[in-house]
């Protein structure tokens, strides 16, 4: 029959358990999503970024690059400038025919008539200074201005007969010519790039990242839920085992097997926490054997078949004392870790212990002792899901100590013993919890949601629990 109400006890824990838990994982999981969603929209915002400056770099590569192409296509644009040098011999024939006009101004010959008496020999020469044609010069240069090579040959007649040597010059303006304009033709043909380079597809997830995501799921059923599941069937066999009397093996052969067993998990926990490869194993070792320690302490007095201490006031009072001193080293070690996981294994686990085997109301202490421990780690760390757990998992295991004395109905104005000792636990509860909803410290939204509901569910669970155990049922809410 106790097999049967400690299957209904956990059945219980079970049930109530789950809607809180799946409203924590809910809260996560829609945290998780904003910030996945968030970080695809930033990548998605940087990798347009990145495609435009890409597109930016092409563009001006090609700007540079282009200019040296340019010399292999002025042959094909030759042709269409031709006409400019025939407009120059043109010109040059011109040139003669201008200056039989140019001559008709007599403004020339006034200036000639000077020097008549004693320079009319150089006369001769004279009209050959007008052959340059000075003043035709500065009339060709405004007309053939966008054909800078025909500027050029007219300087140079001024001295014919000596330089000469100058005609050479003619071809070297020409590399100047390529300069203004190909430029702005190379711009414009590399213009065309920018719209292949926002032509990006959306990457899509390979094989190899699926099979990824695959074999994490899988990891992580196999080295995290297994493992956890493992040292809780452990922890729960050792209890079990302490708990049921054993003829060939008395309570302290029980005593020091269990002892054995949680100091084998501890510091095989601590080693194996060190390695990188083992650190998961070895933070659940460090629970489990923190849990176990603390159910053998308390069992040394509360449980029949471990009972070493003699049942007086001073060996109570030493148990209690013993299991405050493993509750608060429990607290201090696991805090070094900073891990949830580890702290709410090992107090979780304890809770669970204890609800094995409560004989006498004074074993309820065991649940004080360790709402104390873990108020403590709550307010230090903020570990308000845990906090939720610490108290229904108090107020759940008075409850089941009083539905093995009461009933299924409950007191139902029938007055018990316990009832004042009951009555006193749960205003310890109610205090100690109520204590880390004042002097709680909130850092985020999610701390805040998860704190009032510690609170609510710690009012809501006492007097649940009192109308339970009420004995004038009149006087009830």
């Amino acid at each position: 029959m106790p097999m049967v109400e400690l299957l209904v006890f956990f059945t219980g824990i079970f049930l109530i358990a789950t809607p809180v838990i799946a409203l924590i994982l809910l809260v996560r999981y829609s945290k998780v999503r904003s910030e996945l969603n968030r970080l695809n929209e930033e990548n998605a915002r940087q990798h347009t970024s990145f495609q435009r400056e890409l597109a930016d770099l092409k563009r001006q590569l090609s700007a540079v690059v282009h200019p040296a192409a340019p010399t292999s296509e002025k042959p094909l644009e030759r042709p269409v400038v031709a006409p400019s040098p025939a407009a120059t011999k043109v010109e040059d024939i011109r040139v003669p025919s201008p200056q039989v006009e140019l001559p008709a101004p007599v403004k020339l010959p006034p200036a000639v008539s000077v020097p008549s008496p004693s320079v009319q020999p150089p006369l001769p020469s004279v009209p050959s200074e007008p052959k340059p044609a000075i003043p035709a010069a500065g009339k060709t240069p405004a007309e053939v201005k966008p054909s800078a090579p025909v500027a050029t040959p007219q300087t140079t007649p001024p001295s014919v007969p000596s330089s000469q040597p100058s005609a050479p010059r003619i071809p070297a303006p020409k590399p100047q010519e390529p300069a203004p304009i190909p430029p702005a033709s190379a711009a414009r043909v590399s213009a065309p790039t920018l719209l292949s380079a926002y032509r990006v597809s959306p990457s899509r997830p390979t094989l190899q990242q699926r099979m990824k995501t695959v074999s994490a799921i899988e990891e992580t059923l196999g080295t995290n839920w297994l493992n956890k599941l493992g040292i809780i069937i452990l922890v729960v066999g050792v209890a079990l085992f302490g708990i049921y009397e054993l003829g060939a093996l008395g309570p302290l052969g029980k005593v020091g097997i269990s002892y054995l067993a949680s100091a084998f998990l501890l510091v095989g926990g601590i080693f194996l926490e060190k390695n990188e490869r083992y650190h998961l194993l070895g933070r659940t070792g460090i629970g489990g054997g923190w849990a176990l320690l603390f159910f053998s302490t308390f069992g040394i007095y509360h449980v029949e078949a471990m009972r070493v201490l003699s049942q007086n006031p001073g060996a109570l009072t030493l148990d209690c004392a013993l299991m405050l001193l493993v509750g608060v080293a429990m607290a201090f070690h696991t805090l070094r870790y900073r891990s949830q996981f580890v702290t709410g294994l090992a107090f979780l686990l304890g809770y669970t212990t204890v609800a094995l085997s409560q004989d006498t109301v004074y074993s309820l202490s065991a649940g004080v002792f360790l709402a104390i421990g873990l108020v403590s780690i709550v307010l230090k760390m903020g570990w308000f899901e845990l906090e939720v757990f610490g108290i229904l998992s108090s107020y759940l295991n008075h409850l089941y100590w009083l539905y093995r004395i009461l009933g299924i109905e409950g007191a139902h104005g029938r007055h018990f013993e316990q009832y004042h000792a009951s009555l006193a636990l749960l205003f310890f509860y109610w205090l100690t919890f109520r204590i880390s909803y004042i002097a709680r410290s909130i850092k985020t939204d999610f701390e805040e949601h998860v704190s009032t509901l510690a609170a609510l569910l710690n009012v809501l669970l006492l007097l649940g629990v009192m109308k339970f155990q009420s004995v004038q049922p009149e006087l009830a809410y």
